[in-house]
């Protein structure tokens, strides 16, 4: 499978006070110098893209902040910040997003996205990537499946696909965690799966093939969204202590499908590293499928 990402995403934000920062990637590095970069300069004044975005967000212009130095926080929690470069980072992750979807690869980006709604954001996310990315690929003719892994529920992409009738979503979550309020409101095309306790591997994956698994067989998906979050591991302030087997168990289980990656949580550097290679890892073994636009 083939990376998708950009230098932006390892700079922007270094001065931020919270985890949602540059050096969670800092063990990527590897991987980033292997990827392909998608996005470049000038192309966040792109007139079809931007009326992509805005399509979903009213707040797009809330993520300028011209100011050289410093940050400001832009939701009511006071914990997602934007500088003078989250503008154009947000719009690459959304860029780089879509095209990791066209191409069935993986999109190394950050911040995360799956808590942006449509009229404002919170949870770190700037713009809701894999949303954005879904809804290109619906106009495509795909019917999408998205699969949030993280260990929050990606309540922001609920609500962008509510209406969709060609999408939908399967969420893992640890129940009652955060937001504090209930989340979202259920939508009709979203299933919930909340967890509770220690969640470790075997009950994990006990859940996603007896949950899941039925799910996307009946709904036939011509293509699956993973919305990669990595903070259901060890030392992630959290309960659950997953391990790269999930993941791996996950991909072998859909290997059958076609699917497409972007990164959301996940704020311990070895831990981001270690999930990534193995959502990477081909369980076929079948010769990795490079994306070469027309």
């Amino acid at each position: 499978m083939q990376v998708y990402s950009h230098p932006l995403f390892f700079t922007q934000g270094a001065q931020f006070p919270g985890r949602e920062h540059p050096w969670r990637l800092d063990h990527c590095k590897e991987i980033l110098h292997n990827a392909e970069q998608v996005f470049t300069s000038g192309d966040e004044q792109d007139a079809d893209l931007l009326k992509r975005i805005l399509s979903l967000h009213d707040y797009l212009e809330d993520l300028h902040f011209e100011e050289k130095r410093g940050y400001t926080f832009i939701d009511e929690e006071e914990e997602t910040y934007v500088n003078r470069l989250s503008y154009k980072t947000a719009i690459a992750a959304a860029s780089t997003s879509i095209y990791a979807a066209e191409a069935r690869g993986f999109a190394l980006v950050r911040p995360p996205g799956h808590h942006a709604h449509k009229s404002y954001t919170h949870g770190y996310c700037l713009l809701n990537n894999m949303a954005i990315a879904t809804k290109q690929l619906l106009e495509n003719g795909e019917r999408v499946l998205v699969l949030d892994l993280d260990v929050h529920h990606g309540c922001g992409t609920e609500e962008l696909l509510e209406a969709e009738k060609n999408a939908f979503m399967i969420s893992i979550y640890q129940k009652d965690i955060w937001p504090k309020d209930p989340h979202y409101v259920y939508a009709d095309n979203c299933l919930h799966l909340p967890l509770e306790g220690r969640v470790r591997d075997k009950e994990y994956l006990e859940t996603f093939h007896k949950e899941v698994v039925p799910v996307i067989e009946s709904f036939q998906p011509s293509i699956i969204g993973v919305s990669l979050g990595l903070d259901t591991f060890d030392d992630e302030q959290f309960s659950w202590h997953l391990t790269t087997h999930s993941i791996r168990e996950i991909r072998k289980t859909l290997k059958k499908y076609q699917i497409f990656g972007v990164l959301e949580g996940g704020y311990e550097a070895e831990n981001v590293k270690q999930g990534i290679e193995a959502f990477l890892e081909d369980p076929s073994h079948r010769i990795r499928f490079v994306y070469t636009p027309k």
